[in-house]
């Protein structure tokens, strides 16, 4: 006389098809994800000199990213990008290995599917999927997307209105003396040489400087 199986189990066959059935969506799911990792953008937009930190697919991105944190008219994002590069170089290796891996991540598929959720590259986004994409990270409760997106948007900003004639342009007038240019760095010096009394004059025409300066100066104090 045979046995009925109880009630839930599982017999040897159905067992078999289903450990069949799990490692063949096992596979497509890693499969999958290879495939949507090893995916990249060749139209990215590409340096027009030499790169010192960032690489040409991270240069690519982050011209992307620029493009959306600034908007502008004269803005030149490839610039910028460029200007993010070379400031890169007095950043410190482990600073710098990071910044080239926020922004695979953040061009990476896979990596999008969770973060920002779409499978599209981010270089491939249009203006405004990229804006959401950007604005996902900014928001996101990972502190570490939030800070990338900070860290990204300000060597942006940085990196565009550091060119005295960039800042004017939104109102600001200058520094109210004339920086001196640094001289080359070297080993086992000051980096610069001892500050002396008078050292930094006001601007020639400058009036914003020359209003400030004559009424400290009436009051008793000094400039």
């Amino acid at each position: 006389m045979t046995g009925r199986r109880p009630a839930g189990t599982i017999g040897p066959v159905q067992r078999r098809s289903f450990l069949k059935r799990s490692l063949v969506f096992g596979a497509a799911a890693v499969g999958g994800g290879a495939y949507l990792g090893l995916q990249s953008n060749r139209e990215l937009p590409r340096p027009t000199r030499q790169l010192h930190v960032l690489d040409p697919v991270s240069f690519g991105v982050l011209v992307r990213f620029a493009e959306r944190i600034l908007p502008l008219e004269p803005a030149d994002p490839s610039w910028v990008a460029h200007e993010v590069d070379g400031a890169l170089r007095y950043a410190s290796p482990e600073a710098q290995a990071d910044l080239r891996m926020v922004l695979g991540v953040l061009e990476n598929s896979l990596s999008g599917v969770f973060t920002r959720f779409s499978a599209t590259l981010f270089s491939e986004l249009d203006a405004d999927a990229r804006d959401i994409a950007i604005s996902r990270w900014g928001d996101s409760p990972v502190a570490m997307l939030r800070g990338a997106t900070n860290s990204l948007r300000k060597l942006c900003l940085g990196a565009f209105y550091a060119p005295l004639g960039h800042a004017k342009a939104i109102g600001y007038l200058g520094p109210p003396f004339n920086k001196l240019r640094p001289k080359p760095i070297e080993a086992r010096q000051p980096l610069s040489a001892p500050y002396r009394r008078g050292q930094y004059l006001p601007a020639p025409n400058s009036e914003a400087t020359e209003g400030t300066i004559s009424s400290t100066t009436s009051e008793g104090s000094t400039p």
